[in-house]
């Protein structure tokens, strides 16, 4: 069967090359842990040195036993895609066990698999370690999506995983939950409380849900699920009174959270920001991500005029005005006065 770009496994042969920018794509062969292991190490006998990118994605046979592929990745190898190779908590072991101490993969998606609330344990610790890791993709949905929306709103998997981001200072991306997904008050918890006090201070885009304009809704019925069900209607009106606190509460965690954390800019507020005249503190969460995005508070820290002006030229190139504003006024000692 033909690979797409290059790659080729020939019956009683593997002969998978590179393409020009050392991408090797292995998606939905049919792998086994064998094959990828004959892959490779034809590769390496052929003197193939330049392989960046390996892609295993969609090969459901890979599994848990086959998940410990990854440790035969060659070193030069920065980006690896395993995502719906049908991998659970064992399989995640291997990984995570392996990627505590290497210094080579940046990028590594995992999307899709088998995962519960023991992974987030199992990322949480190889987080609190890996020290080089970047971008982290490990997020599910398509055929898990129900069973995953259980562990979404369970505080079990997010808990794993923020304990170990306190003590990471690398990875800019991470992404626990696709984007389809609502976000659950406990995550936004859990996350703010760590990023405030310091831990994954690279974070730079969290994905942990869509905040749609329900999101305040969504926010009180976590607020007063204690009361107790005494009916339908009684419900919603208790929820209804809690509305404007919960939308001001919301606001606020989000500002705070932006202010304190200078390099984070995307939390897929999209819609929530819509309508910003609707949601109290609407305007200053997208001034503090305004800031991020272009990093103005860290390169005005910094000092370093070549990143002012880089930045300078990011913002106005995206009408980002009110970080043109900022750059100007607290770096005007900086320009060169002819």
């Amino acid at each position: 069967s033909s690979y797409l770009i290059h790659n080729i496994i020939m019956t009683g042969k593997c002969c998978a090359v590179p393409n020009q920018l050392g991408e090797l794509d292995l998606r939905c062969q049919n792998l086994t842990y064998i094959g990828v292991k004959r892959i490779l190490a034809k590769l390496s006998l052929r003197g193939y040195t330049n392989i960046q990118k390996v892609d295993l994605s969609g090969n459901e046979n890979i599994g848990d036993i086959g998940a410990v592929c990854l440790q035969l990745i060659p070193p030069t190898v920065s980006e690896v895609d395993m995502s719906y190779c049908n991998i659970g908590a064992v399989g995640l072991r291997h990984i995570c066990d392996f990627m505590k101490s290497n210094t080579n993969i940046i990028t590594l998606s995992l999307a899709g698999n088998r995962f519960d609330e023991k992974c987030a344990t199992c990322l949480g610790e190889m987080l609190r370690e890996n020290n080089t890791l970047q971008v982290l993709r490990a997020y599910q949905y398509g055929d898990g999506e129900k069973r995953f929306k259980y562990y979404y709103n369970s505080s079990f998997w997010f808990e794993g995983v923020v304990e170990g981001l306190m003590y990471n200072h690398t990875l800019r991306v991470l992404e626990m939950v696709h984007n389809t997904h609502d976000m659950d008050k406990v995550a936004l918890d859990a996350f703010n409380h760590v990023l405030c006090n310091g831990g994954g201070s690279a974070i730079e885009r969290l994905c942990i849900g869509r905040v749609r304009q329900s999101f305040t809704f969504q926010l009180s019925l976590n607020a007063v699920e204690n009361l107790g069900r005494t009916g339908v209607a009684d419900y919603i009106n208790r929820i209804t009174l809690q509305l404007p606190k919960a939308e001001d509460s919301f606001g606020k965690l989000l500002s705070n959270l932006f202010k304190r954390c200078k390099n984070l800019y995307d939390m897929n507020l999209t819609r929530w920001l819509e309508h910003p005249h609707q949601h109290p503190h609407a305007r200053e969460v997208q001034y503090w991500m305004e800031l991020n995005t272009v990093k103005a508070r860290q390169i005005t820290e910094d000092g370093e005029f070549a990143g002012f002006v880089d930045s300078l030229v990011e913002a106005t190139h995206s009408d980002l005005f009110d970080s043109i504003f900022y750059l100007v006024r607290n770096n005007a000692h900086q320009i060169p006065k002819y």
